[in-house]
Order: structure tokens, then C-alpha cells, then sequence
């Protein structure tokens, strides 16, 4: 038990880390407003009008089907990993859902984004 708590520990910190790391090497991005918007469940994607990212810690299974490759049985493996394992703290940890391997990723990851604002309250910071 001391074991497992203590893993994923190391992997939350891995994560937070890496994340870190990618966001120092990213560019900034352009302000075009200061006005402050309440969070949603999906975003519209900046260079696609009709694509939109889904929150893959709030969606429901019925908005996670609309994610490439995705269907009913393993957007209800999604959500049940959620439910289990709590938020995803890095949307590449949705490997560990069983069915979805780097080809299906690779296919869904433009579409998929994470609320920060819930993260930060799910963190306790």
C-alpha cells in the first residue's frame, strides 16, 4: 500500500515536472483580451472552427464518443478510470485506459484539453 501511494506520488511529481518543463519551452501566448471567462466543458480549437476540445475530466461518455476512435464501451472505460483513479493531472495519462494505445492518442490529442481550474481545486492548491 506504501508502495503504490508512494509510486504515485513519484508519478504525479513526474508529471507536474514535465508539464513545467513544456510550458517553460512554449511560446507565450498572445493576450487579446483581459476580460476573465468562466471555464467550459469544451473549447473551441484556435485553428479549426469546427473542432472543439473535450475536458477529459468533466466529460460525460456521450461527449467522449465524439472523440476520434472512441466509442461507447471505451468512453465508459474513461469515465469509470476517472471515477477511480481521480483527475488526470496530464491528458497523456489517459494510456493507462485499457484500449487506448499511442495510435489512438496520437488521434484524439488535438481534440482533448483539461480544465486547470479544476485540477488546482482537485490539488488543494
Amino acid at each position: 500500500m506504501v508502495k503504490k501511494v508512494a509510486l504515485e506520488l513519484v508519478t504525479i511529481l513526474l508529471v507536474c515536472c514535465a508539464l513545467l518543463l513544456v510550458k517553460s519551452l512554449a511560446p507565450p501566448a498572445p493576450v487579446e483580451s483581459t476580460a476573465v471567462e468562466a471555464p467550459f466543458q469544451t473549447e473551441k480549437l484556435a485553428d479549426d472552427a469546427d473542432d472543439t476540445r473535450i475536458d477529459i475530466n468533466l466529460a460525460t461518455a456521450e461527449e467522449l464518443k465524439s472523440l476520434p476512435g472512441i466509442g461507447q464501451v471505451i468512453a465508459e472505460r474513461i469515465v469509470a478510470d476517472r471515477l477511480e483513479n481521480g483527475y488526470y493531472i496530464a491528458p497523456v495519462q489517459i494510456l493507462r485506459v485499457k484500449g487506448i494505445g499511442l495510435k489512438k492518442y496520437d488521434k484524439m490529442a488535438r481534440y482533448i484539453t483539461l480544465n486547470r481550474n479544476d485540477l488546482i481545486i482537485y490539488l488543494g492548491y
